[in-house]
């Protein structure tokens, strides 16, 4: 329970301003950032792509939603809370950049990220790593880097879904069978 806890100094000053720092810090960069890379996803919005995809299958699907949505709060509780509480001797704008490289190189070790992202994709992902370090810091409160973080992976979840249902749907429809 000690991880969703609010800092009582926070509280006891202004506690609708700390909720809405912290929401801030975590939402709002999350949403910048999508739109930013809006123009890399829009193509997998369009339904036309997918009668050129092969569906993938239920296990990859699940793995795939497991790992965009399980890294939402492991990646946070890691990088936010843990590195913060371990490091806690250092002031917070070195912690930021530190926790917000090693997020950022972290991503730079997986291989389907590696050859899918630019830097302009690792420069957004420190800046949000960055942002959510202060929704944490200034709440002292997981659940709001872990929001952002999910925010920010939501177009991957509707995408794999898609990829999932939509090419056995539309091929269905092209031979002419009845789609139920």
């Amino acid at each position: 329970m000690f991880l969703f806890t609010i800092n009582n100094d926070y509280i006891e000053s202004a506690p609708q301003v700390s909720l809405l720092i912290g929401i801030s810090l975590a939402v709002i960069p999350s949403t910048i950032a999508l739109i930013l890379q809006l123009d890399s996803n829009k193509l997998f919005f369009q339904k036309d792509i997918y009668y050129f995809l092969k569906p993938i299958t239920l296990e990859h699907f699940l793995l795939v939603e497991a790992s965009l949505i399980g890294s939402a709060i492991v990646e946070e509780l890691f990088y936010r809370f843990f590195s913060y509480n371990l490091m806690s001797l250092w002031t917070h704008a070195p912690l930021a950049v530190i926790t917000s490289i090693l997020f950022s190189f972290s991503h730079y070790l997986q291989k389907e990220t590696r050859e899918t992202f630019t830097l302009r994709s690792y420069i957004i992902i420190f800046l949000l790593g960055c942002s959510w370090f202060y929704s944490f810091f200034y709440t002292h409160n997981i659940l709001f880097p872990i929001l952002g973080h999910f925010l920010y992976n939501l177009p991957n979840i509707i995408i794999a879904f898609f990829k999932l249902y939509l090419p056995a749907k539309l091929n269905s429809n092209v031979e002419g069978s009845d789609p139920k």
